[in-house]
């Protein structure tokens, strides 16, 4: 099925996987052949669009992921301006939906309004993987106003997702320098999910005990530890 996106799509995630447990590529050879395989299934998308409501964002949120992946291999190997090119086109595909996040909501509305629930009840809905590789990109870019601002916006509409608190420390500290902040985030994470460990060990890791010049204890942050 060549004229299928979800091949491609499919196709992609399996070179991906494959290569992460043979080693047969390296990891960025398997996202180089990833991004074509997922540009591959947005152009099928794009050839004849489908009605707004069927639409769906996995391929653009997955060719977000994978053209993050690619800048931070260039990042690794010092290549900069480079890098920032791929972190750019990781933040535009996902501009795609700024038009459609409005028009889901108020069809999720309308929806609620119909089975009788009262207006002030509705929660607003939303693709929360989309705000979260929306907050890894601006991560990666130190943007950190604009990570937080993502990072929210998971907590408002999927107050479930770890994800949401653990960027959202990261990001609030890096942008305001408030360990204490930060350590509220990833506290109510582990609190949402106790079995997150990535969360335990990010205040494990993120967290240490040093002098000060006067003798005194203070909390600094590992800003390194966002990825």
């Amino acid at each position: 099925a060549p004229a299928s996106y979800k091949t491609h799509s499919g196709y992609a995630q399996a070179i991906l996987t494959e290569a992460e447990e043979t080693k047969s590529r390296t990891p960025e050879e398997a996202v180089d052949l990833a991004i074509a395989e997922v540009e591959t299934a947005r152009e099928i998308l794009e050839r004849k669009p489908l009605p707004v409501k069927w639409q769906t964002a996995s391929v653009y949120v997955n060719l977000s992921k994978n053209y993050r992946l690619k800048g931070q291999f260039m990042e690794d190997r010092g290549q900069g301006k480079e890098s920032a090119v791929w972190y750019e086109k990781s933040l535009a595909v996902l501009e795609i939906f700024s038009s459609r996040r409005r028009h889901t909501n108020e069809l999720f509305h309308d929806f609620m309004r119909r089975r009788g629930t009262p207006e002030a009840e509705i929660p607003d809905a939303g693709n929360h993987l989309i705000y979260e590789s929306l907050a890894m990109t601006h991560a990666r870019m130190r943007n950190w106003e604009q990570c937080e601002a993502a990072a929210r916006h998971i907590q408002h509409i999927a107050p479930g997702q770890t994800a949401g608190y653990r960027l959202a420390a990261v990001a609030s500290f890096n942008r305001n320098q408030e360990p204490e902040k930060a350590a509220a985030d990833f506290m109510a994470g582990m609190l949402i999910d106790p079995r997150c460990t990535h969360l335990i060990k990010a205040l494990e890791w993120g967290y240490r005990d040093k002098k000060a010049a006067d003798g005194t204890t203070t909390l600094t942050f590992d800003k390194t530890h966002h990825s």
